[in-house]
């Protein structure tokens, strides 16, 4: 180790007061940089990565006379199980790869090896972290965890490596020239290299502090937190961060906080004012915030997180500043304090020289700046206001009104009724009874208190009972859900032997059942008791005209994904798994639901909170019209020529495409993006983006700064996955979606947490891509929130594009029943897209109802996996899309039109108006009436031919003579031929097929 002189020490003290920061860009992280001597840099051209990997080092060899040569890389590897990792030795003149190779030691500060240099004198290519490229896109989600790399595996001459080993410190030494990244997302920069551990004790030692602070310019994310980056090894923390903003800039910066000495608690950061000295104008303290320490929930609640730093490892605090648009350009000071539970406090100063320019956009169309961290705590969208279709609530004592629904509470401020135009659901009030010791608990109810808004209705009471409390809090919404929070309590400790929920529905209007096991159909054979043994938390029992879905509601996660997030169940209604739903008989009437938690205990004082949330269905009118107007193209959106000939005039562009290619960060391509959409525009088509929240690519900027907020939207796991993310995040997060690219490069994305406040920034973004690329609304593919997010996210559209649309798609192997799942997010969206592993050839008619069409909740869809039945399908108004899959709805588009579907009233075969039934119960007949005829969609759901005579009841009530009626069907390609059907003879239908025949008066 070299001394350190009077003289270093006292320059190394002088450089801690001194230093300051430049000017900074886009790609000052990426600029070449010396370390031991050596330059890193990207190469000038990307070499084939397959075998090969995106990272080298050049090195000379000066004779052809040695039969070996020894060579020290001194690489500073960030990635995880280097000696894993084989090494691939190539020389550059031929492309020859050397094999007798020797690995004398390895680790994650240098290698040092024995190569054979007998293909000759000149440069060799060291390629330290070689993997095979996959070529196809996967979800490194599921199965064994990834490692592409190339194992560690040599064939060396047996006595070329016996000599080698003998002799190798002896051996003539190979020189490193260069170690090259590349592209240059791989480069590790000077912030992702790590310093070697001499030199971090060697910085550590000259400090006395509990912690050492090293402020950094945004254009250098932190990457590294086990140890410190190369950048901070051969200077001491500055004691002054100095920077250049504009005026009406977000700006931010970073405080890297090395734990130094002991495991920091409760680190926090205070901030002072910033002032002019010349004019002492101010820009106040509450201007300043430190991401890592607070912000505003995606909930619009104020968080605060508690911070702890591993000694040993380094806590980026990302600050930003809010530079006011109207602030006086000049030179502002101020001080940034970082203290912690256990440690002295520290203070950095900060200079902020602030320009005349102004950011009219704060900044946020750069990316480099991370002016978009402001968007994680936006509260765009929250309000309690109804948006479109729906309309004021009212109150008229203890009746409730959204439109046609209609909540009539009782004493306890419990559904007594539940209501639509279209009837009523309820036979009895709905209860929350409780028993102890076998007997019930007399629940005395207090007065209802009323809170009245136009968009929520809230209410209170307490129930009271001898030592036994429950208060209860209710809302209704704008959009037909009811909300329930419960809170038990004792002032001492009691037994309780159950607590009990029971609905009573009238039994002729629940005729189906989705949820708590059952997968969705006809209501089954009762009774029915499901024992909380599988992910579902909620139930939807009704019909096409009144239903309610009810989602039992506890502390944790009830979003869809159940197959991805694998919730647990509510504690206090599952109870261990001794909690009890069955569906039972009533009276002849009736049908019963009770959910039971079995026995608990209550201890003194405790409160045991618990929930119910409760959607009345259908939560809007179906639009046929719309349904039938809108034609989805699915493909890649530089092909949409001949889809649009054919009547396509929505495209969804999904990610990994040209226009889309990073999953959830659509903000990287822009121009083309922007250019594209106006063009379509021009021809009257709407551009949709696939934009969700489950993942993030690696290509967001913001992914370093996200990362250092720990689990909170980047969730702890196993790490692995793509080499991107072995060789740059390192550990400490879960892999997902892979997309390769052309150029060996990929978009390899980690798992976000769905309740986060990375919910806020993708509001934003919306917002953003809303005003700047102007696009038409959003496909979402699968999400990890729930109602209120989605509800913010129509709120968004409806502000800055009124016609903008939402569509969604799921895989029934991920949310194990999208319809029930998704039921909360049904007020919002314009239609489904269900969706992956859906058996269609195997699903009965109330099945096709009720997991699929989304018509007993008010919205319709389109098919999917396999391209569908499109016989069966449009029994239910749908098809499959355009460019997705082998088929094509091109010639069912085409009759629409013809036929004018899309001004036709859908009746389906469900509808009590229905003019057209079937005398077969495997044959369903749906119906699109005009006022001189009629279209009757046919199909034969078994798997045998049919013989249907459609009973008619056209246009009366009445059972029709059918001799009067002219019967056809005409040629759509691959659907069927034109042929005239005799009225009075049954129709064939073939297993699994259909038709779509014409009638009308003769």
């Amino acid at each position: 180790m070299p001394k350190i002189t009077c003289l270093t020490a006292l320059c190394f003290l002088f450089c801690c007061v001194q230093q300051s920061f430049g000017q900074y860009g886009e790609n000052s992280q990426f600029e070449p940089f010396t370390a031991d001597g050596i330059v890193h840099e990207i190469a000038t051209s990307a070499w084939n990565a397959e075998a090969r990997g995106n990272h080298r080092a050049i090195v000379d060899v000066t004779s052809s006379n040695f039969n070996a040569v020894r060579l020290i890389l001194p690489w500073r590897r960030p990635d995880p199980e280097p000696e894993l990792k084989k090494i691939v030795i190539i020389y550059a003149r031929t492309g020859e790869e050397v094999k007798n190779v020797y690995i004398h030691r390895l680790n994650a500060e240098k290698g040092e090896l024995a190569f054979d240099p007998s293909p000759g004198p000149g440069k060799y290519e060291i390629y330290y972290l070689p993997y095979h490229f996959k070529i196809r896109s996967d979800d490194a989600r599921y199965g064994a965890p990834w490692n592409d790399y190339l194992a560690p595996e040599y064939h060396p001459d047996q006595g070329w490596l016996k000599e080698v080993r003998l002799h190798f410190k002896a051996l003539p030494a190979a020189r490193v020239l260069k170690f090259q990244a590349r592209k240059k997302t791989d480069f590790f920069t000077s912030m992702g290299l790590p310093a070697s551990p001499m030199e971090e004790q060697e910085l550590i030692r000259h400090s006395k502090a509990d912690f050492m602070i090293f402020p950094e310019d945004r254009a250098f994310p932190i990457r590294l937190t086990d140890r410190i980056p190369f950048k901070w090894a051969r200077k001491a923390p500055v004691s002054v961060f100095k920077g250049t903003a504009c005026r009406n800039e977000y700006y931010t910066l970073q405080l890297g906080v090395l734990a130094s000495k002991k495991t920091l608690k409760d680190l926090k950061v205070n901030f002072s004012d910033l002032i002019n000295a010349k004019d002492h104008y101010r820009i106040s303290k509450d201007s300043l915030t430190c991401f890592n320490q607070e912000g505003k929930g995606w909930d619009g609640k104020d968080l605060h997180f508690k911070i702890q730093v591993k000694q040993g490892h380094v806590q980026p605090l990302w600050i930003g500043i809010s530079v006011p648009l109207h602030v006086r350009p000049g030179r502002y000071t101020g001080r940034l304090s970082v203290l912690a539970e256990n440690g002295k406090r520290q203070s950095v100063g900060l200079i902020l020289d602030i320009t005349s320019e102004v950011l009219a956009d704060r900044g946020d169309d750069e990316l480099w700046r991370h002016a978009r961290l402001r968007w994680l705590n936006s509260t765009l969208g929250i309000s309690d206001q109804p948006i479109a279709p729906y309309g004021p609530l009212t109150r008229s004592g203890n009746l409730l009104k959204a439109g046609q629904k209609q909540v009539k509470l009782n004493e306890y401020g419990l559904p007594q009724d539940i209501s639509s135009q279209s009837g009523e659901l309820l036979a009895a009030a709905l209860s929350l009874s409780a028993m102890s010791a076998g007997e019930k608990l007399d629940f005395r109810p207090g007065q209802l208190s009323y809170i009245d808004q136009t968009g929520k209705i809230t209410w209170n009471t307490i129930w009271s009972a001898p030592d036994v409390q429950i208060s209860c809090l209710g809302t209704f919404e704008f959009d037909g859900t009811l909300r329930y929070r419960f809170s038990l309590k004792t002032s001492k400790i009691v037994s309780l032997s159950d607590l009990k929920l029971k609905a009573v529905f009238k039994k002729e209007s629940v005729p189906y059942a989705m949820g708590i096991g059952l997968k969705g159909g006809n209501l089954p054979a009762l009774p029915y008791v499901w024992d909380w043994k599988g992910p579902w938390d909620s139930i939807w029992l009704g019909s096409t005209d009144l239903g309610m879905h009810l989602e039992f509601e506890g502390d944790g996660y009830s979003g869809p994904l159940l197959n991805d997030y694998k919730p647990e169940p509510p504690a206090i209604w599952s109870n261990h798994h001794m909690g009890r739903i069955s569906l039972e008989k009533g009276t002849v009437q009736e049908m019963v639901m009770t959910a039971c938690t079995g026995p608990f205990e209550l201890t003194d004082r405790q409160a045991v909170s618990f929930g119910l949330k409760i959607l009345i269905t259908p939560v809007k009118d179906i639009n046929s019209r719309k349904h039938f107007s809108e034609r989805y193209y699915q493909g890649d959106p530089l092909h949409i020529e001949k889809a649009a000939a054919e009547g396509a005039n929505v495209i969804n562009i999904h990610h990994n495409t040209t226009l889309n290619p990073y999953i959830n960060y659509p903000f990287i391509v822009r121009e083309a993006l922007a250019g594209y959409i106006q063009k379509q525009h021009q021809a009257s088509r709407k551009v949709k983006l696939y934009y969700t929240i489950r993942e993030l690519s690696n290509h967001a900027p913001e992914i370093y700064a996200l990362k250092s907020l720990g689990p909170e939207i980047i969730p702890s796991g196993p790490g692995k996955g793509s080499p991107w993310l072995w060789e740059h995040l390192n550990s400490g997060y879960k892999a997902a979606w892979y997309s390769p690219f052309k150029d060996q490069t990929a978009d390899a994305s980690v798992v976000i947490n769905g309740f986060s406040r990375w919910i806020n920034y993708y509001i934003e973004g919306l917002r953003w891509m809303l005003e700047h690329d102007k696009i038409d609304g959003l496909y979402l593919d699968d999400v990890a929130y729930d109602h209120e997010v989605i509800e913010r996210l129509r709120r968004v559209l409806l502000k800055y594009n009124a016609q903008a649309l939402i569509d969604l798609h799921s895989n029934n192997n991920y949310s194990i029943g999208p319809a029930n799942q998704y039921a909360s997010f049904f007020p919002y969206l314009d239609r489904i897209w269900f969706g992956e592993s859906f058996k269609y050839n195997e699903m009965s008619p109330d099945e096709w109802l009720v997991q699929f069409s989304g018509i007993p909740f008010g919205v319709m869809g389109e098919m999917l996996q396999d391209d569908g039945n499109k016989w069966l399908g449009m029994v239910y108004g749908t098809s499959i899309r355009h460019s997705w899959g082998a088929g094509s709805p091109a010639a069912l588009w085409k009759y629409w039109d013809q036929f004018n579907i899309k001004d036709a009233r859908m009746l389906g075969y469900w509808d009590k108006e229905c003019p057209v039934s079937s005398d077969k119960p495997e044959v369903k007949i749906s119906v699109y009436a005009h006022h001189d005829k009629l279209l009757l969609a046919i199909g034969n759901f078994s798997d045998s031919i049919q013989y249907v005579r459609p009973q008619f009841r056209w246009p009366g009530p009445d059972t029709m003579n059918t001799s009067d009626l002219k019967i056809q069907s005409v040629n759509i390609e691959g659907f069927q031929e034109a042929k005239i059907f005799d009225p009075a003879q049954p129709i064939a239908v073939a297993p699994k097929k259909g038709w779509l025949l014409e009638v009308s008066k003769k």
